[in-house]
């Protein structure tokens, strides 16, 4: 008997310890499991803050590229305004005294719509000149009077004679004249009553000089960012100047640096756009400070916290695998 109640003791104290084992076995397992999930969790958390910083960069650099687009845009249009404008006599269908528009007419026109936007008074590269197609006479009036320029404008018209026919606003290129800078020479096609080409009208102005006032004059004009981004209400105070918040550079192929806002300063928020036909690439940078400030706005500190309290966590459910050892065992 004593034999008896002795096996019986240790089958039923063994079973109770199986029974224990297997519960703390799956116990353990879930809490692994739960640890597994939470560190892939804390890994996908963290690959997704990482995504979403890259397209908050991306979004700044995006800022930056509008930025230069639309002052690309800007500087295009006014410039097509001011082709228009000076040349409008030119383009124009009426009937002059004999048949011809007086090149000093012209030069009061031009005068007049260039000398508040380009300063072109003082343009020590201004003209004005006509090209008659019936005999090739040439006439120029100041710089455009000049022989080596006058060969140089009579090579770019006639290259584009076919051109003007059909141009619905006057033509524009630049050509190299002698050792001087290059000039900039806007031309069209003037066709009195009869409607025959007559002749070839045009103006040149320096394309350094002109293209840095050109330039100015469109910066203090254009809303080169999102007015959500400068506005006061945002923490700025005053609204501050666009240039203090931009710094715009306008270079050529070969690097020549046409324009350059006073503003110089290093950021990682940077883009760029050139301009079809020109060669010209417009340049813009973000304050670092304004940068900075947007990137803060745009980030989400949910999913940081999120990538932090996760691995705390697996730690924690880590810590609860270990379960204590039986009494006994």
């Amino acid at each position: 008997m004593r034999r008896l109640r002795a096996a019986r003791r240790r089958l039923l104290h063994g079973d109770r310890l199986g029974s224990w084992n297997w519960r703390s076995l799956i116990v353990s397992a879930a809490l692994l499991g739960t640890v597994v999930v939470s560190a892939l969790g804390a890994w996908a958390v963290r690959a997704s803050w990482l995504d979403h910083q890259r397209s908050v960069e991306q979004a700044l650099d995006e800022y930056a590229s509008y930025a230069a687009l639309t002052f690309a845009r800007e500087m295009a249009t006014h410039n097509v305004h001011l082709r228009v404008q000076a040349l409008a006599p030119v383009m124009g269908a009426t009937a002059y005294e004999g048949g011809t528009l007086p090149l000093v007419g012209l030069a009061a026109t031009v005068r007049l719509v260039l000398d508040r936007e380009l300063d072109f008074s003082n343009d020590p590269q201004r003209g004005v000149f006509r090209l008659e197609l019936a005999t090739g006479r040439y006439e120029g009036l100041e710089y455009a009077g000049d022989s080596i320029a006058a060969r140089a404008i009579r090579g770019l018209v006639l290259a584009r004679r076919a051109a003007l026919d059909t141009a619905q606003i006057p033509l524009q290129g630049i050509v190299p004249i002698g050792g001087d800078d290059p000039v900039t020479v806007t031309y069209a096609l003037h066709r009195p009553a009869d409607g025959r080409p007559a002749a070839v009208y045009g103006v040149i102005v320096s394309w350094d000089r002109s293209g840095k006032i050109l330039a100015r004059r469109v910066l203090q004009r254009s809303v080169l960012l999102p007015p959500s981004l400068v506005e006061p209400a945002r923490g700025l105070g005053e609204t501050p100047r666009l240039d203090t918040l931009i710094a715009l550079r306008v270079t050529w192929p070969d690097g020549r640096e046409l324009f350059q806002t006073p503003a110089r300063f290093t950021s990682t928020a940077e883009g760029s756009y050139r301009m079809p036909g020109t060669g010209a690439t417009m340049h813009a940078t973000l304050h670092p400070a304004l940068a900075e400030r947007l990137r803060g706005e745009m980030l989400n500190d949910d999913r940081r916290r999120l990538q932090v309290a996760l691995p705390i966590l697996s730690l924690v459910l880590a810590a609860l695998t270990n379960p204590a050892p039986v009494a006994g065992a």
